[in-house]
């Protein structure tokens, strides 16, 4: 096996979009790559159709970060662009097989790799292509995984070598450096200055020495490795896909103007993975204006949506990974923008209490918006923890439904320390929605829920779909639920064909395009996402039985 990789030079730009050789010239507007003048002028004709209709322009001035900016107006929903990775590999923050990227729990029971003694789920995972590159280098100079140290502090150390350096020497190994490298610029280490504080402690300490000295690969230039891990830790793109029986964890390195997106806890596009061929959709998730910047959030550290994940929640992830706190417009408003996911009820007027300090949010006291009562930092940490730890004892609780409606109906009450829009609130809504949907699924085709649970599944997802609109996946759970009840309720002759079809289409939310139709418009897109193309096919087969053409 060939282990050579490539040895890149940063001038180089590529390929020629004209001849395919290499290039180191690229159009200003959108970054098509040329190996001289004259074939970019010859490719004009071609190119400048799909050059015109990009939604946005690439904006570089000396000393700053290379950004993205709106061309036109774009709506809600548009796919701006899509983006091919050049390399798989695990999640920068949870520790996942080598071989599936599935997530793994390491333990001194978990089996290793024979080849180069990294934890794997078994021999089918060992045996991987995913893993072969990396699994010969190790053992063509006799690297062995060191178990100790794993064990000792596994999931900082797991992290930081197979997260991202794992990343970064599939890159290499694979040859596909050069494309990457092209999109360097030393202005871009400074867009956001937690990552670029922590990349450079992280860079030097790690990177070069695990790929140049303990893998003896000499050949890829430490300036490279560094440049190379800068830019993946600034710019991976999270690969969640969740399936029936199992999640995986994974992270992509993508060598296009993915890498210019900035950083925002308030973002207007998002990434949405596409099936099979390590593709990847950048979406708007809200109209945006020409000239405006695109953001993305880059949070793959954040174990829950994004949208979903309160500053505080985002600030202690952030504490713990030793990174700055963020400085982004919704982490530097207390009232979150208008969200509130942190804020406690005020015991005296039951308004929110907002952070006195946003830029040390973790240990600053609270304050009423409305008669400005005070809440100490620590009472503010012991309430937030106590809901917190009562959440989790719900979620594994045996009657989960039970337990999580009176979870919500106890804490976002009159007499609860949460509104209804706090974090926890709509996570509890989620999981119920999310737990509705497993249990019909193992009842086979047609189920039933009584009226009460059919009006909580709906009710909790409205609410949790007003502040996140783009989260087909309560869509999903909702009307397959819905479905289902509909052909049980024909196939018990409790209803007719047209009475089921009409019950399902009144309470079907992508029909009836909730939030303003953003939904309808959006469904396309979904089937075609790893994660949901076995809901859709219980949705094909399930609608034909009322005669509908979903979606």
């Amino acid at each position: 096996m060939d282990l050579s990789g490539d040895q890149s030079d940063v001038n180089h730009q590529g390929l020629c979009a004209y001849c395919k050789k290499d290039a180191k010239l690229s159009c200003a507007k959108c970054g098509a790559n040329y190996c001289s003048k004259e074939h970019q002028t010859i490719d004009w004709k071609i190119h400048r159709k799909s050059c015109s209709n990009k939604y946005y322009e690439l904006k570089r001035e000396p000393s700053k970060p290379t950004e993205l900016v709106a061309s036109k107006n774009i709506p809600c929903n548009t796919v701006i662009f899509q983006s091919q990775a050049i390399a798989v590999g695990p999640s920068l923050s949870e520790p996942v097989c080598l071989g599936c990227l599935r997530p793994l729990i390491y333990d001194v029971m978990s089996p290793l790799c024979n080849g180069c003694g990294w934890p794997v789920c078994g021999i089918d995972c060992e045996r991987s292509e995913m893993h072969q590159l990396e699994c010969q280098a190790m053992q063509n100079v006799g690297y062995r995984f060191n178990q100790d140290e794993l064990r000792s502090d596994w999931r900082p150390f797991f992290a930081m070598k197979p997260g991202i350096w794992i990343l970064v020497l599939r890159v290499l190994l694979s040859g596909k450096s050069k494309q990457l490298l092209k999109l360097y610029r030393s202005e871009d280490e400074n867009d956001n200055n937690a990552f670029g504080k922590f990349a450079n402690v992280a860079l030097r300490s790690h990177g070069v020495m695990f790929i140049r000295n303990e893998l003896k690969l000499q050949q890829f230039k430490a300036e490279d490795i560094m440049r190379l891990g800068c830019l993946i830790l600034r710019s991976t793109v999270p690969a969640r896909y969740v399936h029936l029986s199992e999640s995986v964890e994974a992270a992509e390195a993508h060598a296009s103007h993915v890498v210019y997106l900035k950083q925002t806890c308030d973002p207007n596009v998002a990434y949405h993975r596409m099936n099979g061929n390590k593709s990847t959709m950048v979406v708007a998730c809200k109209d945006i204006k020409a000239g405006e910047k695109l953001t993305v959030s880059k949070g793959y550290w954040f174990p829950t949506s994004l949208c979903m994940t309160s500053t505080f929640s985002r600030q202690q992830w952030q504490n713990l990974l030793g990174k700055n706190p963020c400085d982004c417009q919704r982490c530097s408003d207390p009232s979150e923008l208008g969200l509130y996911l942190s804020s406690l009820k005020c015991r005296n007027c039951k308004d929110f209490v907002v952070p006195k300090d946003t830029a040390n949010i973790l240990v600053t006291d609270w304050i009423c918006k409305a008669c400005k009562l005070v809440l100490k930092g620590d009472e503010f940490f012991k309430i937030t923890k106590g809901v917190a730890d009562e959440f989790s004892a719900c979620l594994g609780s045996e009657n989960k439904l039970i337990q999580l409606e009176k979870f919500i109906e106890t804490h976002s009450g009159p007499n609860g320390a949460l509104h209804g829009n706090h974090e926890l609130i709509l996570q509890a809504k989620f999981k119920f929605c999310e737990t509705t949907y497993k249990n019909s699924i193992e009842t086979g085709a047609a189920y039933k829920f009584d009226c009460k649970e059919l009006s909580l599944l709906k009710k909790y997802a409205t609410d949790y779909l007003n502040f996140h609109p783009l989260s087909y996946q309560v869509t999903f759970y909702h009307d397959l639920v819905f479905l289902k009840n509909s052909i049980y309720t024909l196939e018990h002759g409790e209803r007719t064909k047209e009475e089921a079809k009409k019950f399902y289409i009144e309470n079907n939310l992508a029909w009836i395009g909730i939030c303003n139709g953003r939904l309808q418009r959006f469904c396309g897109y979904c089937l075609q996402m790893e994660e949901y193309l076995t809901l859709h096919t219980d949705f094909l087969v399930l609608s034909r039985r009322l005669d509908l053409a979903v979606l």
